[in-house]
């Protein structure tokens, strides 16, 4: 239970580090309008890693 909590915990926090890495990356090649679409990215990985975490070991 633990050990899921923690697996849980770093995927969450994997996903926020790619999220933001990739959202910078968008926002240097595209200043204008770029916040809303990065904020829209981030939030779409977040939950694409969620899905696949839930799908994977079937929730808590």
């Amino acid at each position: 239970m633990i050990i899921s909590k923690i697996n849980k915990a770093a995927s969450l926090i994997f996903s926020i580090l790619i999220g933001f890495a990739i959202a910078q990356t968008l926002y240097f090649f595209n200043y204008t309008g770029a916040w809303m679409f990065n904020t829209f990215i981030l939030l779409v990985f977040i939950a694409y890693r969620e899905l696949e975490y839930f799908s994977r070991n079937k929730g808590w």
